[in-house]
């Protein structure tokens, strides 16, 4: 085992000697690495997307073998329990295993690849893959595809770490995970080339396009070899029987632009209302579970994924009274799932509330003009896009979508037009896409256009917070519990008596250490941890961004150059988020507390 181990640091310690040569030879030897590894991602990524598939499958099929149809045979009782069960595990999986998770899970990838070099804890990421999982397979309404994305760029983030890669490698191959996984999960890989490229990267370059494009190719090739080589969605024959639909495709637009912001805005007010309840983190998704099941038992068309429900609309199989009830409550399960606290994505929710859309508009202008309008299942279509484009933020990713559901032309010009209005209505109205509104639960405000321009040209003193909680390495561990418990820290600074720093002490390490038999005569300069990445007052916020990432920190102790430093004050993580704001507004609650 030791000499496997030995023999594994060499070989990492020889691919970074080689990836930093090429990286400094020519263009095109350094290309020749980066898509080569992008391959390689491609394949893992694959995997994991398949065996998280086969995982979410199986686990809908145990809880609810009979199928969606005959759910109400099952009982109230059962139809809520089940949910509920399923928000109580991931309450104890999520927030007791990994405190600080939020939802869609992809914003945290997002994140790694704007401010922190693509950097993931692949641990944690495991975690809310099989926490999403759960949810999905206990009914929460929400999708696979940004859970598989979460993965594909988790296990890139790895691989690229280990391989000791360079950061904008590392970010391209984090994207490039993520459209694997995408590809994976709908078997669209050109769609999921642009959604990596247009959601997570946010950069259209040389190198990325490459290496994002031979991993999604490398992720279907998977797929395709495990026999996941049928489409998700079974789509219909798509038709344009006149030019005169093309207005009718406008007014859809505009309705999926209302409809979608409608959605945004439900979704706040639910995480508002969840978030202001006074129950403890991890109560809330069994809440959020009870309510689903209720839901669920009256519409059962809304639990789950899905794709079944989907299906049945693009058939023309639901009455309109039905699909224009199941899109507001799709839109309240959805959010309720995600406000609550369950993991999952809302690309699959959005393209069933836009073919509920689409199917119900569809449904109203032929039986008025059937004479020059197709079926609704041709609205239904076009209307998965128009919706998905405005709650993603990413248009050209959902035109791709479903064109590439369809394979048909003619659905190109409806499609681009019904997309691109409710698009730019969108944006007039300043909607806001439902990936950067998770991202402000993070308190993270990127743009893309301005957030690593910022960064350099600010010292830490600009941001840091004077206003610390520091206990003395002299305090007692009986002292120090009930300054843990009174003020809810997470870590505490700990200084000598001359207000020089020491050490950083976590409340797992205070934790284990009662766990000890010999506490008597402990202090918290015993136990605390002096081995802490510090920053310098006058050092750029580029230095501490470098060190709070490779670390995978939450907080900077700021120290003067003296010997031995005297502690001036503590950088957080959620402060340095805030630089990356568009109006460079710094205001905010301090971290520390939470």
């Amino acid at each position: 085992m030791a000499f496997r181990r030995r023999h594994w640091i060499r070989t990492c310690r020889l691919f970074k000697r080689l990836t930093h040569r090429y990286a400094a030879s020519p263009p095109s030897s350094a290309t020749l690495v980066l898509l080569s590894t992008a391959g390689i991602v491609g394949l893992v990524a694959g995997l994991g997307g398949v065996l998280f598939r086969e995982l979410t499958d199986r686990l809908a099929h145990f809880t609810f073998p009979i199928g969606q149809p005959t759910l109400a045979l099952l009982g109230i009782s059962a139809v809520l329990l089940i949910p509920t069960l399923g928000g109580m595990v991931i309450g104890l999986l999520l927030y007791r295993h990994a405190p600080g998770t939020i939802g869609l899970g992809l914003d945290e990838v997002v994140e790694s690849v704007a401010l922190w070099g693509g950097r993931l804890r692949l641990l944690r990421m495991l975690k809310q893959a099989v926490a999403a999982a759960i949810c999905m397979g206990t009914g929460g309404s929400v999708g696979r595809e940004e859970p598989i994305a979460q993965l594909g760029s988790a296990l890139a983030s790895a691989i690229g770490q280990r391989l000791y890669l360079p950061e904008d490698w590392l970010r391209y191959l984090v994207a490039s995970g993520a459209a694997g996984g995408i590809a994976v999960a709908l078997h669209a890989p050109i769609a999921a080339m642009c959604f990596a490229l247009e959601v997570v990267l946010a950069e259209f370059t040389t190198a990325a396009v490459g290496s994002i494009v031979i991993a999604s190719v490398s992720a279907c090739t998977i797929a395709n070899l495990m026999g996941y080589q049928a489409p998700v969605i079974p789509v219909p024959a798509f038709a344009l029987i006149s030019s005169w639909e093309l207005p009718l495709y406008a007014v859809l637009g505009g309705l999926a632009a209302i409809v979608s912001l409608a959605f945004v805005i439900i979704f706040c007010l639910v995480d508002i209302w969840f978030t202001s309840l006074e129950y403890p983190a991890d109560l809330k998704p069994m809440i959020g579970g009870l309510f689903i099941g209720i839901l669920g038992f009256h519409f059962p068309q809304v639990l789950g994924m899905g794709y079944d429900t989907l299906t049945k609309v693009l058939q023309s199989q639901f009455p309109l009274y039905l699909m224009i009830i199941l899109i507001a409550i799709k839109i309240l399960a959805t959010s309720i799932t995600l406000g609550s606290g369950g993991m999952g994505g809302v690309l699959a929710p959005s393209l069933l509330i836009g073919a509920l859309l689409g199917g119900s508009f569809g449904s109203v202008v032929h039986h008025l003009w059937p004479t020059f309008t197709a079926a609704p299942s041709a609205y239904a279509l076009v209307g998965m896009a128009a919706v998905l484009a405005t709650v993603a933020g990413a248009p050209l990713t959902a035109v791709l979508f479903v064109f590439e559901f369809t394979g048909d032309t003619h659905i190109l010009m409806p499609l681009l037009l019904t997309t691109g209005i409710s698009f730019c209505f969108s944006q007039y109205a300043r909607g806001t896409p439902l990936y950067t509104v998770a991202l402000w639960r993070h308190h993270v405000y990127w743009e893309p256009d301005n957030a690593q321009d910022r960064i350099p040209h600010l010292q830490v003193v600009q941001i840091m917070k004077t206003q610390v909680t520091a206990v003395p390495t002299t305090m007692e561990l009986s002292e120090l519990a009930r300054t843990f418990d009174h003020l809810g820290l997470q870590a505490v600074l700990v200084i000598d008596p001359h207000g020089a720093f020491h050490g950083l002490l976590s409340l797992s390490d205070f934790k284990r250490a009662l766990i000890c038999e010999a506490t008597n005569g402990l202090t918290a300069g015993n136990i605390a941890t002096t081995t802490v990445a510090t920053v310098y007052p006058d050092e750029f916020l580029s230095v501490a961004v470098d060190r709070m990432a490779s670390g995978d920190l939450w907080c900077l102790p700021v120290v003067d150059r003296s010997r031995p430093p005297r502690l001036l004050g503590v950088v957080y993580r959620e402060d340095l988020n805030r630089v990356c704001r568009p109006d460079g507004m710094r205001t905010g609650h301090n971290t520390q507390n939470g």
